[in-house]
């Protein structure tokens, strides 16, 4: 996608651009979208604190704040699958039973990549607006930008939606997000986001702290970088500059090989979406789903191709430029 025009759109194998599948955490860039109109709505901040809402997150817990839970650095840990992945749970359940895990650091001061943050954090949201989750979703961004094909049941029909990777989607309505955040939260003439919760998303919230746990580990082979991006509002900010704060590559990608992309740079976006389950092994033993090494793999050529026709041409003699 550049500008709000779509340039390339392909399907391979038993694919189609219509094609529904789970994304997994690429579902959470999606959440960190609802996060922020929540924001532009003045329903919550995002520094609002989890004792505000949820009166079970005591101690240490009680001051995670809405930006922790949604940059990794709310510091819990634990074995919190069958909170996160529990269908037969409604999300006040599976949150009161995510309250119990421990913390591996205290809030604010490591990046843990996982989950359950962002499971609290949505159902803040739920208390805030009395509405469930996926009715969040469709009423912020799900309807405004004509999503028709996603919702969170990726997982199953369930009052428990899993906010960072239960989402399931198209091509196409991913593309729909993304052609938004390009054009600095308007889709179709109509603004989604404000201006200022687009930058705010991709901008960094995870600061220079140590990372503990990384989406990105494995990827270290293909970029060092990649390895060490900080965390905005649902989204890795794969080239961020300490020294200007400033970033132009982001992504979200998920263990299924979803990989959406934004390239502030060539003014470009765009997302690789299969559905493969295909994990190798690196030379240090770290598994990685081999989609995530085609996308860069071909996002290399994508950048070539779009670098080569931005250049200007140099008339050839005899001929008018």
């Amino acid at each position: 996608i550049q500008g709000d025009r779509v340039i390339h759109r392909n399907a391979y194998g038993t694919f189609s651009p219509e094609k529904v599948v789970g994304i997994a955490s690429s579902s959470k860039w999606i959440s960190g979208g609802v996060i922020m109109a929540l924001v532009d709505a003045g329903e919550i901040s995002l520094d609002d604190r989890a004792s505000q809402y949820l009166p079970y997150f005591t101690d240490k817990k009680a001051g995670i704040t809405i930006r922790q839970m949604f940059s990794h650095t709310h510091g819990m840990t634990g074995n919190a699958r069958d909170h996160l992945y529990n269908t037969s749970l409604t999300m006040d359940e599976a949150v009161r039973k995510i309250a119990q895990c421990e913390l591996i650091a205290d809030p604010g001061t490591a990046l843990f990549y996982g989950g359950i943050g962002m499971q609290a954090a949505g159902r803040i949201c739920e208390i805030e607006t009395g509405k469930p989750w996926a009715e969040i979703f469709r009423e912020t961004l799900g309807d405004p930008l004509e999503m028709d094909s996603t919702d969170y049941y990726g997982l199953g029909p369930t009052k428990n939606p899993n906010v960072a990777g239960a989402v399931r989607t198209c091509v196409d309505d991913y593309g729909k997000y993304l052609t938004m955040l390009l054009n600095h939260g308007v889709y179709k003439d109509k603004r989604v986001l404000s201006e200022q919760a687009v930058t705010t998303m991709l901008s960094n919230q995870s600061g220079n702290l140590p990372i503990l746990r990384h989406a990105y580990d494995s990827l270290d082979v293909i970029d060092p970088a990649l390895a060490k991006a900080p965390y905005g509002i649902g989204c890795w900010l794969e080239d961020f500059d300490p020294r200007t704060g400033q970033t132009t590559a982001i992504s979200s990608g998920g263990g299924f090989g979803c990989m959406p992309f934004l390239d502030l740079k060539r003014n470009v976006a765009g997302v690789l979406l299969p559905y493969n389950r295909k994990w190798k092994l690196d030379a240090k033993g770290r598994r990685y789903n081999d989609a995530h090494r085609v996308y860069y793999e071909a996002k290399a050529i994508i950048d070539e191709i779009l670098d080569a026709d931005a250049k200007p041409q140099t008339p050839t003699r005899g001929n008018a430029p």
